[in-house]
Parts: C-alpha cells; structure tokens; sequence
C-alpha cells in the first residue's frame, strides 16, 4: 500500500488530499480541505459545499461576520515524479470569475436529490502540467470491507491549517459512532468520535485493517490489508461551547452520486 521514492515510504492516503485557501480575488477569506477522485478517466476535486459557499450549510447564512464569499480556491499538487516538491495551483469557483466583481456561474456540482443539504461538492479539475493528480481510488481497494459502529476511522485533513511536513495531511483518529447503515436526519450522513478542528473541513475519511479484513458477508479475509473511504468530514455538531466531539461524515455513495448524476451548484453572489 505504499509509494517508494528515494528511500521514502509514504502512505497512499497522505497523497490524495490538498490544503486548501478560500480566496475573493487575492485576498484569503478561509482554509479547508479537499482530495481528489476520478470517475469515467475524469478527476474531481472534492470539498464540502460550506467551503466553496461561505455560508453555513444549515443556515445558509454566510459564515463570516465580513458576508465576504470565495470565487476561487488555492492548492497545492506534487511535482510530477517527486515526493518533496509541491506546484501551487488556483480553480475558480465561477467560470466568470476573472470577469465579474460578483461572478453568477459556478462550476462545482451539488448533490442531484437534496441539493445543497449534502455538505459536499465536486470540482472537474484537469491534469496540471509536470504535477502528479493522485486519487483515493487509490486506497479504496477493499470497497467491499465491513464497517461498524465503534470502528476506527481515520480523517486526513489540515487542522488549523497545519500539515504533516511539506504539504502531507495530518491523519486524525476517530470512531465511528452512529450506524454506519443508517442515514442521519433522512440524509447520507453519519457521526464520528474525534476531537478534530477548523482546516479539516473536506477531508477524506478511511477505514484501514492491517493485515486481515472483515469483508461484507463477515467472512475474514486473511493476509490482506483492508483499506477503505468512507465518506467526506464537513464538520462537528453544535457551535461554540456547544460543540460535541462528534464529527459529520457524508456518506462515499453521496460522492458516487454527486459525480455520476450532480447537478450545476447556486453560487452566493
């Protein structure tokens, strides 16, 4: 399950997420996470829809005091063939982004059924010369593995903006703490035990099993690691004081669907 570059071995998981920089214009508004799939040889950029908005995804009332709202985002992708060596990339959020002070097109897509009420977007991103795009269908390699409520988890992001070195993501313990089968609130989410922060909403979370796995149908499977996504963090529940240690969790399938059906998002201008 690793990569070896130069002596270094460095985990799949560490190589599909990205730091991401809300921008309006050149001007930092916030800071978050994404990580990137592909589906019919298309990539994806994949955050969650409070990232790409500025507004609150219950309220949808702009999150910050300022009401400034995003039209592009900055992230970081590896040089191609390196493991040290990152390029600094901008997408726009709004196709007319270059061309309007308040751009009315977004580009990401929205989940096709509830919308907006799922915290998560895709992006079409394109290959960037000399860089290197890496997946998390490169650690989805046991989709078929069991999941269970109090299972460990594990949530790659950059809490309060900081990385593992360079730009590699910090790798946040959790548990799974409701139903893995059930959707909350009508909705494909679930609950996780973890004590997580701002800069990690976005993140891509995985289920691993060293050296043996329990497949769909309980069987054991022995001698091979299990590894698995899960869904996108976007979040914990409460404000302020308020908050619980339990994170928000959509669910891969809202991903799937977002990506093979989605439908054009409503911008914030």
């Amino acid at each position: 399950m690793e990569l070896r570059k130069l002596s270094i071995l460095i985990d799949p998981g560490s190589v599909v997420t990205t730091s991401l920089n809300m921008l309006y214009k050149d001007k930092k508004l916030s800071i978050g996470t994404g990580f990137f799939i592909e589906q019919n040889e298309q990539k994806y950029l994949i955050t969650n829809w409070h990232n790409v908005t500025g507004k609150n995804p219950l309220t949808k009332k702009n999150i910050s005091s300022t009401l400034a709202v995003p039209d592009r985002l900055s992230f970081q992708l590896l040089q191609r063939g390196k493991l040290d060596r990152w390029v600094n990339c901008t997408l726009l959020l709004y196709s007319d982004a270059d061309d309007n002070e308040q751009p009315k097109k977004p580009v990401w897509l929205e989940h096709p059924n509830y919308g907006n009420d799922v915290d998560v977007v895709a992006i079409k991103i394109s290959d960037h010369a000399d860089t290197d795009i890496h997946t998390v269908d490169e650690i989805n390699k046991t989709p078929e593995m069991k999941i269970t409520v109090t299972q460990d988890v594990f949530v790659l992001g950059y809490p309060k903006g900081i990385s593992g070195s360079g730009n590699f993501p910090i790798w946040k313990r959790a548990s799974i703490a409701t139903e893995p089968g059930i959707n909350r609130d009508g909705l494909p989410k679930m609950l996780i035990d973890t004590a997580t922060r701002e800069g990690m909403s976005g993140s891509p979370v995985v289920a691993l099993s060293r050296g043996s796995h329990v497949n769909k149908n309980g069987a054991q499977v022995i001698g091979q690691d299990g590894s698995r996504f899960i869904g996108v963090y976007s979040g914990r529940l409460g404000d302020g004081e308020g908050q619980a240690q339990l994170g928000i969790v959509w669910k891969a399938s809202s991903v799937e669907e977002i990506i093979s059906h989605g439908v054009r998002g409503t911008g914030s201008f």
